[in-house]
């Protein structure tokens, strides 16, 4: 932006175009996850907080969360006239998030319209297409927006693309990312926090990027392409403050701890709890691990510091499915996982994936009945995505389904596309709504569910959440 006058303000946006799990590597849509959770927008909170440090008066908008439509963006932009407009999209939504630029730009020709999120190389290219792009942040983005604003030539600023005289120009990922504890805290005070609650009791929910990187070769995963294999943790001293400043100034006390694997670094998650424990914080904290790196001593100290669920991506019910995903763990490994959340008093929130290219109805009914055996306290079921640039995305391409499975818009977590090499796409959508069926509604379950219910604010939460699973098993 060096050409331009100094930015003043900016607004940044999750746009209304459903609500997701914007974050790179997730990008799931809620609607179709077994627990409803709708997360704060952390990424722009980060990003907010960088332009602030930069002098730049920010805007954050979520416009999913908030209720709101097409004609609060064309509001907002009308009375805040920002220098920067910024909209974090999906690969499922992108196509849509874009349409606000074209508000941008009719507004103020000269708007700064930056996008941000992951796509694939040739993807980066397309976006420009519409001429209302000027920059897309595919690589950490908070570091490549604070360059911009500073006036840093573009093709200097590693993991952008840019327009410039015509041409497009995608520049080269940074080889040694910034450590994370040199990015401000998240801009929470521009967050209407209240909209993020808790599933289980309905206070404010917040979420703490904890570390970046993780070292499985899933298949399917876009960790390793959004960012990398090796491990980025933050320190304990920024964390704990972090903690700190969402519960004494924001009142938020309950938390998801995000990492692409939570667990990696057992030391590191010993000494975390250590210090949480000792801090007298009152943080009520869920976070995720592989099930082969958890461990009872680990798991009760992280009770212990205030931990009350681990996510564990079991993934499949099929060793020959372990196996060809890469997964490198077993079904005993997932077992042992899962017991040993529930010895050390901790929920198990169980994430299974149906539906890749070789399964037949036997893959998918093994999966559902090692779900049943496991008893966890959540499960979600989802179908695979052939994200470019996954090994996922050659196997497709090798068993002749990938055109079938090209569109993100209409490929989803929660709604395949193309089927597998045995089964349509209406039967794997038909077999996830079975296996919902089989493992919420039946006697067991619900029976074990209401003996646990202790309030009526708790009874209405079950109702809430009973409806919610109907509407996505039927």
């Amino acid at each position: 932006m060096k050409d331009r006058k100094p930015a003043e303000t900016a607004l940044l946006i999750y746009p209304p175009t459903g609500i997701y799990d914007r974050f790179e590597r997730c990008q799931s849509p809620v609607a179709s996850e077994s627990v409803n959770i709708v997360r704060p927008p952390l990424d722009l909170a980060y990003l907010a907080a960088v332009l602030e440090r930069s002098g730049i008066r920010v805007l954050i908008r979520d416009y999913p969360a908030a209720g709101k439509g097409w004609k609060e963006v064309e509001k907002d932009i009308r009375l805040f006239s920002p220098d920067i407009f910024l909209v974090s999209a999906t690969l499922f939504t992108c196509g849509c998030d874009c349409r606000a630029f074209a508000v941008a730009k009719r507004h103020n020709k000269d708007t700064v319209c930056v996008l941000k999120g992951f796509f694939p190389d040739e993807g980066r290219q397309a976006l420009f297409a519409t001429g209302e792009i000027d920059f897309v942040l595919w690589e950490e983005a908070e570091t490549a927006l604070e360059e911009l604003v500073k006036g840093t030539p573009p093709q200097d600023i590693p993991g952008i693309a840019f327009r410039e005289r015509g041409s497009v120009f995608v520049t080269s990922p940074n080889p040694n990312p910034p450590a994370l504890d040199s990015l401000p805290f998240p801009a929470r005070h521009l967050l209407d926090n209240g909209l993020y609650r808790m599933p289980d009791n309905g206070r404010k929910m917040g979420v703490v990027l904890t570390g970046k990187g993780c070292f499985g070769g899933c298949v399917f995963c876009l960790a390793p392409l959004v960012n990398g294999r090796r491990l980025r943790l933050r320190g304990h001293v920024s964390l704990l403050e972090e903690l700190r400043e969402c519960v004494y100034r924001h009142g938020i006390r309950d938390f998801w701890l995000r990492a692409d694997n939570f667990t990696a670094d057992r030391e590191w998650v010993m000494r975390f709890c250590t210090e949480l424990s000792g801090s007298g914080l009152p943080a009520r904290w869920a976070v995720n691990s592989r099930a082969d790196c958890l461990d009872r001593e680990l798991g009760m100290a992280m009770k212990r510091a205030g931990c009350f669920a681990v996510g564990i991506g079991a993934e499949s019910g099929s060793e020959d499915t372990l196996r060809m995903i890469k997964k490198n763990i077993t079904k005993e490994q997932v077992r042992g996982a899962v017991n040993i959340c529930k010895e050390c008093g901790l929920q198990a929130y169980l994430f299974f994936i149906i539906g890749f290219p070789w399964e037949t109805r036997k893959h998918i009914s093994e999966t559902v009945d090692f779900a049943r055996q496991l008893k966890g306290d959540a499960v979600n079921f989802s179908f695979p995505v052939p994200f470019r640039g996954t090994p996922l995305w050659g196997i497709y391409e090798s068993l002749g389904l990938r055109e079938d499975n090209a569109r993100y818009d209409v490929n989803n977590y929660g709604l395949p596309r193309g089927g597998t090499a045995y089964l349509s796409a209406a039967e794997l959508i038909q077999a996830e709504k079975a296996a919902y069926r089989r493992l919420f509604f039946n006697p067991e379950y619900i029976l074990g569910r209401l003996s646990r219910i202790g309030s009526p604010q708790e009874l209405l939460r079950h109702i809430r959440a009973a409806w919610h699973l109907l509407k996505i098993s039927v």
